[in-house]
């Protein structure tokens, strides 16, 4: 009896298209005839004890024999042998396996198509990747235990590929990589697919508490890393371990991929010579991790695109870092973390957009810097930002802009008028029939303290004076209830105070309660030049409103100080070109009958919110006041 090797050290089968043969079928059988009628016994071991399936099936390319790749063998010198797709469709059959090489450099490899060249198989799978199975490299994670391959995978990477470019592929299973950090360089990690909270199928990688994969190699045309999960044995918590670092990378790309666990699953950041711009993220999941995607932390990237996905779980969905990280889109991006975006206090040019995304966080977000843009998204349980925001320029936390982007501020200067003005009468102007010492003499504003109100005109245009009469308390006005609409205002006003033992602040109120001060101010030269890095301040409104109010007060101890206002303006957009129009625009809204308060400017009208046969379809504002006379129009048949 002698027995015959069939593949030395093990045969890798392949398909039609020379990639290995996946769930296919291996029929052996006798010589010239048929082997699925004609079998014959097939061994796993040479002494021809352990015996294996006919057909036999592969993964991978490989016969298996208890998870690893196993040799072949058979009770003679001759076979047939027949090859077929996981479809039982034929790949190739030898009725005589005697002369067959036991490499895969043997078997030929013919490109279909005119001008194919032909080769054969081995040089063809080497031109295509480099299987992971070719260099011992299994896997055995239970869950508990297995063989770690950290190692193993590196060497592959360092001797196989080096500083080239490649890809590295891993068949279904779950492999051990926890006992360090992994330098993918520039190679492709290619798996078919990620596991399943760890079922068997598709690929795993599990790294522990410290592993993690990242590069050394900054690169300016960045690989593509799919079909994969990365797993960590920490959730939610910070504990500085990254899943899979971009750290110098440009143009990366991910596709289906889900990190799990760790402090940070996806880190995009600038590198010491490569910046980080335009990634494209496809399908990817983050999934109990404290932060699903950090980007830049602290240093420059931006252009990052993500489409679908999701962050389940995590503590932050997003988290925009850096300066300069402008341009973080998600796209249809279902958020179901505690908190969907964090904006970094100190990222004063994050900008993230949402574009039908779905939140369903515990908390709003927390943006006190930057831009954030949203259209489409579903809000789960009422959960959208809530608050409004504002702060004085230069303040932690507050973008800065340089003087020449806000510019134009005052009614003389009318030239490249932007958005109208939302506050009401910047002109101070009095009502012509109303004493200018009362307190409802500024159509739009109410005067609260014992105050004395008088107008005129600067070289920067009208002006306002408020007089301290009293030896203390407050004293100023404030605007009527405004309506904005979501967006980012920008706001600046000109004044002047006289008097050291008198302090000036500008405040915003919603409901009739102060939620943002834009400061203190000491005198100034008048007359004066307008100054944006003095007298601009940015509100963000977060969600339609219709009680913003804008107010302006002076406190002290001494009689007879005097306190000027000029121009207050405040227009939609980041940097908004301000000038004062001639006349505010009219205020329009919603409502379900008539105001019967607030400060209302002829002209102001609410549209009827239940129109009915025999109605109106609003009321207009014809004498100015609080809350004034208003009129119905628009009459509707009976």
């Amino acid at each position: 009896m002698s027995a015959l090797s069939i593949q030395v050290p093990y045969q890798i089968f392949a398909d039609s298209d020379g990639t290995p043969l996946e769930n296919g079928y291996v029929w052996i059988g006798t010589t010239n005839l048929d082997p699925r009628t004609n079998p014959v016994n097939v061994y796993f071991d040479a002494a021809l004890t352990q015996v294996a399936p006919n057909p036999l099936r592969t993964v991978n390319g490989y016969v298996y024999n208890a998870g690893s790749p196993a040799q072949l063998y058979i009770d003679g010198v001759n076979f047939s042998l027949r090859v077929e797709d996981k479809k039982s469709v034929l790949v190739y059959s030898f009725p005589d396996g005697s002369g067959i090489s036991p490499n895969a450099s043997g078997i030929v490899y013919n490109p279909a198509g005119t001008g194919a060249v032909v080769t054969n198989v081995q040089d063809k799978l080497r031109s295509i990747e480099v299987s992971a199975f070719d260099y011992g490299i299994i896997a055995d994670w239970n869950g508990t235990t297995g063989t770690d391959q950290t190692a193993a995978v590196q060497a592959v990477i360092n001797n196989v590929f080096g500083t080239n470019r490649g890809i590295l592929k891993f068949g279904n299973g779950r492999y051990r990589l926890d006992s360090a950090r992994l330098d993918f360089k520039k190679v492709v990690i290619e798996g078919s697919g990620p596991t399943d909270n760890g079922a068997t199928g598709g690929t795993e990688f599990y790294v522990g508490s410290v592993g993690g994969l990242y590069t050394t190699i900054e690169d300016n045309s960045g690989p593509r890393h799919t079909n994969l999960r990365i797993t960590s044995s920490s959730t939610r918590t910070a504990n500085d371990q990254t899943l899979l670092d971009l750290t110098g990378i440009n143009y990366p790309r991910l596709d289906n991929v889900t990190l799990y666990g760790g402090q940070i699953g996806l880190k995009i950041a600038k590198g010491t010579v490569v910046e980080s711009h335009y990634g494209t993220f496809t399908n990817v999941n983050f999934s109990r991790c404290y932060t699903g995607v950090s980007v830049n932390t602290g240093l420059y990237a931006q252009t990052h695109n993500f489409f679908g996905g999701r962050a389940w779980d995590c503590v932050e969905g997003c988290a925009n870092e850096g300066t300069g990280a402008s341009d973080i889109n998600f796209y249809g991006t279902a958020f179901e973390s505690d908190q969907a975006l964090r904006h970094a206090a100190t990222a004063t040019a994050a900008q993230t957009k949402w574009f039908a995304c779905r939140n369903e966080s515990n908390v709003q977000p927390d943006i006190p810097v930057g831009q954030f843009t949203e259209i489409g998204t579903y809000w789960s349980g009422n959960r959208r930002a809530e608050t409004l925001t504002v702060s004085p320029t230069g303040a932690s936390g507050v973008l800065v802009e340089s003087p020449t982007q806000i510019r134009n501020i005052g009614v003389n200067n009318a030239v490249e008028f932007a958005s109208p003005n939302v506050l009401p009468n910047s002109l101070f102007e009095f009502d012509p029939s109303a004493s200018r010492t009362g307190g409802a003499n500024i159509p739009g504003w109410s005067q609260f303290g014992a105050t004395h109100f008088d107008t005129g005109k600067a070289t920067e245009g009208n002006y306002i004076r408020l007089e301290r009469q009293g030896a203390s308390g407050t004293v100023g006005f404030t605007s009527r209830k405004i309506p904005l609409k979501k967006g980012r205002y920008v706001f600046a006003c000109g004044w002047k105070k006289d008097g050291a033992s008198s302090t000036v602040s500008i405040d915003f109120l919603r409901a009739g309660v102060t939620f943002g001060t834009l400061g203190t101010y000491a005198d100034i030269t008048f007359p004066f030049t307008y100054s944006a890095s003095e007298l601009a301040a940015y509100v963000n409104v977060l969600q339609d409103i219709d009680d913003f109010q804008f107010r302006i007060q002076c406190a002290g101890s001494t009689n007879g100080r005097y306190f000027y206002v000029f121009a207050p303006q405040m227009v939609q957009g980041q940097r908004g070109i301000l000038s004062v129009p001639n006349r505010d625009a009219v205020t329009t809204f919603w409502a379900a009958a008539a105001p019967t308060t607030g400060n209302w400017a002829v002209g102001d009208i609410a549209y009827n919110t239940a129109p009915a046969a025999g109605g109106f379809l609003g009321w207009v504002c014809t004498t100015a006041g609080a809350p004034g006379t208003w009129k119905t129009f628009g009459a509707i048949s009976a």
